[in-house]
Order: structure tokens, then C-alpha cells, then sequence
């Protein structure tokens, strides 16, 4: 694991009151005495309308990039301070770093299976997951629930006057009292309850199966999170390393100039090239902290907590063939597995709505109690029944017609969305395996511009300090390094990305 020297960046920008005397003395000798009121004869000028910002700065810090002396008659130049930014590469953290502007202690560690962890722990939409299973399970218990009897118990009490006797001259009180249990069982209603039973466990499997999808959903989340915040770390290191790199040229460039071997154009064209690389370097510090918010957000929390993150972005071999990648998807494709589970869902739920046309069979049974408050031992009223029962539908106004029609839709509804999950798993999966062979090929080629790129620069950079290349050759070759760095990182990231994406559309991502 390569380790990263701590240091800091810092960009400011000044008037520089320093140089060689003596080449200060002589040319201000020329000045005063020879050509007044004109440049010298090695610079250019800019153009007498161009607007340039006054500066008050006196103090130079020898760590910071010195702006050269304007020609005379083009005003003073000054910067600023541009970027307050503390840029920390922390040893031994593979190429991830944390920004730290508050000064607050190094953080921890997180590895990428601690990652998921949290994530599966954490995140609300496992939770959401696990809810929705149990709601199915209770459905099942529900349908099952009609092949047990139902027994009820009850009992009154009631109080009046008894007008058919008098007593002392008035109306005796009459209590009665009456406790009674009852009994019903559906023995048969000749297939809707089987059916419904039937609808409810595949409804069951379905959920079981997108409680898994969800699961390695979230998995992929975490993952693709984890891999991004690696990716726009290193994005943010060819930033910060083009930043220094040009900083060091402008501070070259100003040297050329003050001892007359380059033309003020090339302190200018360098200082250009700095603010925009400095713009750059603004963007991908935002990605990175942006890259912690969604990482965080992946695994349920809301607190963008940095931690120090090991390499997950490298070179990986995949020689699986498209036709093995299909073959073990087969019976492992979370999608196609849950719409089959709704298609029989389905078949079971107009299957127990045809049944509703089908007899119905129950029996009954009961026992009751009662008693008087003048004679509570009295059981001359207590009774006992029971009775087997047959229904048969005969006319409802066309209600459990209607009911058909409406399960056959749904039905052939359900097919035809199992028809486009098969098409759609298919075209994901074949996606994904061709998104890994183009990457594949990618990286092999992205590894090797690097390494010409990196040539390349060495060489321009070795020219331009000596004074043979030009500033426009430096840019190219710095910002060719650049490009082929960051299309090597993100080809690595787009390779992992891809793989996991193909491990989701199988069902086996881990």
C-alpha cells in the first residue's frame, strides 16, 4: 500500500518585492535614463485597457507562489488568497485522505465489509423489508385460519318486573341469567379455501425473495458508495498534485522573467493555467465531501463521518463467459424469481374466485344455559343444537362474474409483467457483462497512456525548467497526465461498479 508524505498546500498570492538587485538596478538605470515611460524590451505588456486589481499585500511567504513585477505602465498586479483549504494525506491510508479544515483528530478506520455491515444494520429500507415479510406471514396464518373450528362464548343478564304475579302489592323483580358456547366449521367449500391458502404462500415467496433483492440492493449501495469515495480521493489527488505542479511553474515562470530569459506572457499564461487548475482542484475537493454525504447516506445515517479507507479500486481478472453468467442466473435472478412467485399468486387468486360458483358446506353446534332468579336450579329452558348446512350460489347479480373478470385481467396482467422481467433481467445482465469486458480492455489501455503521459511530462517538465519548452507544452503535457489519470481510476471504478451490477442482476452479491 503506497503511503503519502503529510503535507500541506497552501496558495496565496502577493506582490514580490524580492529579486536580483543588481538586474533591478540596471534595468532601472535604463529606464530612468535611457527609454522613459517605455517596457522593457524582453516583455510584453498587456493591453493598455485590460483591467488588473490593485494590491496593498507587502508580505511574501516563501512556501507561497510569487507573482513577478509588472512591466511598467501595467500596474500592479496582486491574487490573493485563494483557497484557505488544508489538504491532509494521511500515512498509510492507501489513497484515501480526509480534508480536515477544523483541526479535529485523525478519524478512524472503515473497511468495505464494515461498510455493508452498518448498511444491512442501519439502513431503514431493511427494516422496511423485514416488516413486509411479516405482514405476508401473518397472511398466510390468516387464509389457514378456515380449517379450525371457530368457537364462540357468551352470556346474558336481564332484569325486570314480573307483571304476571303480584307480591305485598306490587310487581315481584325477574332476573334472568343465560350462558351458552356455539361452534362452526367449514368442511368444505370445494377449492376456494385451499386456493386463497395457495395465493397467500406464493404472495410469501414473493416477499421472501424481494426481502433478498432488497438486502443485496442496499449490499450494492454500500459498495458502489464505498468505491465512489475511493475514486473522487483520487480524483482529488491528481488535483491537488496538478495544483502543486503548476504552482512550481509559476514560480519557474517568474524566475525566467526576472532575470530576463522569458517574456511577461509566460508569467501570465501561468498564472492562468494555476487559477484553473485551481478551479479544478475546488470542483473535486466538492465530489469528495459530496462522495462521504452519499456513502453515509448509504448506510442509513445521515452524519458524513470520514473515516480512513483502504484501496478498493484494482486491477481484477473476470474470464466468465456470457453464456456461464446465464446459466448461473437461472434459478438465482431475484426479479424473474419474484414476478414468477406473482404470476402463481395470481393463478391462485382467480382460481379461488372461480371456486365461489362451487356448494358450500358448514356445520354448527351450540349448547345454552339459562336461569331465573326465583329458581337459579331451574334447567327445564336449557337447550342444545346442531346443524350441517349446504349453500349454493344461485343469482347475485352478476357480482362473482364481475369478480372473474377482474382475476383474469389481473392475471394475464401479472404475465405479461413476468414476460418484460425476463427481457429486462436479461438485457441487465447482459449489460453488465459487457460493461466488464469493455473495461476490461479499457484499463489496459488507460494503464498504458499513463505511462507514456507520465514520459511525456517528465520530459516536458525536464525543458521547461531549462528554459526549452513552452509554457503551452508544459500545459499539454501536464494536463495529458492528468486526463489519463483520471481515466485509469475511473475505468478501475467502473470495472468494480459493473461486476457488482452483474453479481445484483444474478442474485449473489455479497
Amino acid at each position: 500500500m503506497p503511503e503519502y508524505t503529510m503535507r500541506t498546500i497552501q496558495h496565496s498570492r502577493s506582490i514580490n518585492q524580492t529579486g536580483h538587485a543588481s538586474i533591478f538596478l540596471a534595468v532601472l538605470f535604463i529606464f530612468l535614463i535611457f527609454i522613459p515611460g517605455s517596457v522593457p524590451a524582453n516583455s510584453t505588456a498587456p493591453p493598455a485597457n485590460s483591467t488588473i486589481p490593485a494590491g496593498t499585500d507587502k508580505k511574501a511567504d516563501a512556501n507561497q507562489p510569487q507573482q513577478a513585477p509588472a512591466p511598467a505602465g501595467a500596474g500592479s498586479f496582486d491574487t490573493g488568497n485563494i483557497n484557505d483549504a488544508t489538504i491532509q494525506r494521511v500515512e498509510n491510508a492507501g489513497n484515501i485522505w480526509d480534508i480536515d479544515e477544523s483541526g479535529d483528530k485523525e478519524p478512524g478506520s472503515l473497511s468495505l465489509s464494515e461498510c455493508v455491515s452498518r448498511a444491512l444494520k442501519y439502513h431503514p429500507l431493511i427494516k422496511k423489508a423485514e416488516e413486509d415479510l411479516k405482514n405476508s406471514e401473518a397472511q398466510v396464518t390468516q387464509a389457514r385460519s378456515d380449517y379450525y373450528p371457530t368457537l364462540t362464548f357468551g352470556g346474558s343478564y336481564s332484569q325486570g318486573l314480573d307483571t304476571g304475579s303480584t307480591t305485598n302489592g306490587g310487581f315481584p323483580v325477574s332476573e334472568r341469567r343465560q350462558v351458552g358456547f356455539s361452534a362452526t366449521q367449514n368442511i368444505d367449500d370445494f377449492g376456494q379455501r385451499d386456493n386463497l391458502i395457495k395465493q397467500a404462500l406464493y404472495n410469501l415467496d414473493a416477499q421472501k425473495y424481494n426481502y433478498e433483492l432488497e438486502r443485496q440492493t442496499i449490499i450494492y449501495g454500500a459498495r458502489n458508495s464505498y468505491y465512489n469515495v475511493d475514486l473522487k480521493a483520487k480524483l482529488l489527488l491528481v488535483a491537488s498534485d496538478e495544483l502543486e505542479q503548476f504552482n512550481m511553474r509559476l514560480k519557474t515562470a517568474e524566475a525566467f522573467y526576472e532575470q530576463g530569459l522569458k517574456p511577461y506572457s509566460e508569467v501570465t499564461k501561468a498564472q492562468t493555467d494555476y487559477y484553473q487548475s485551481e478551479y479544478r482542484f475546488i470542483t473535486a475537493k466538492n465530489f469528495y465531501k459530496l462522495a462521504w454525504a452519499q456513502l453515509a447516506s448509504s448506510m442509513g445515517t445521515n452524519r458524513s463521518t470520514q473515516f480512513k479507507m483502504a484501496d478498493s479500486l484494482t486491477e481484477v481478472k473476470f474470464t466468465a463467459s456470457l453464456n456461464d453468467v446465464l446459466k448461473w442466473g437461472n434459478e438465482t435472478r431475484l426479479e424473474v424469481l419474484i414476478a414468477r412467485s406473482n404470476v402463481k399468486a395470481a393463478k391462485a387468486n382467480l382460481d379461488a374466485v372461480v371456486s365461489q360458483f362451487n356448494p358450500n358446506l358448514n356445520a354448527s353446534a351450540g349448547y345454552n344455559m339459562y336461569g331465573r332468579a326465583q329458581d337459579p336450579t331451574s334447567t327445564n329452558a336449557n337447550n342444545w343444537n346442531w346443524s350441517v348446512n349446504m349453500s349454493v350460489p344461485v343469482f347475485d347479480g352478476f357480482n362473482i362474474s364481475s369478480q372473474v373478470k377482474q382475476a383474469r385481467a389481473s392475471y394475464l396482467s401479472t404475465m405479461a409483467d413476468y414476460e418484460d422481467v425476463l427481457l429486462s433481467s436479461d438485457l441487465n445482465i447482459k449489460t453488465a457483462y459487457y460493461t466488464i469486458m469493455e473495461n476490461l480492455e479499457k484499463i489496459y489501455y488507460a494503464k498504458s497512456g499513463l505511462k507514456q503521459a507520465q514520459e511525456n511530462y517528465d520530459l516536458e517538465k525536464g525543458r521547461y525548467d531549462v528554459g526549452l519548452a513552452t509554457a503551452l507544452e508544459f500545459t499539454d503535457a501536464r494536463r495529458l497526465l492528468s486526463e489519463s489519470q483520471a481515466s485509469y481510476y475511473q475505468a478501475l471504478y467502473d470495472l468494480q461498479q459493473a461486476y457488482d451490477s452483474l453479481m445484483l442482476s444474478i442474485g449473489r452479491l455479497e
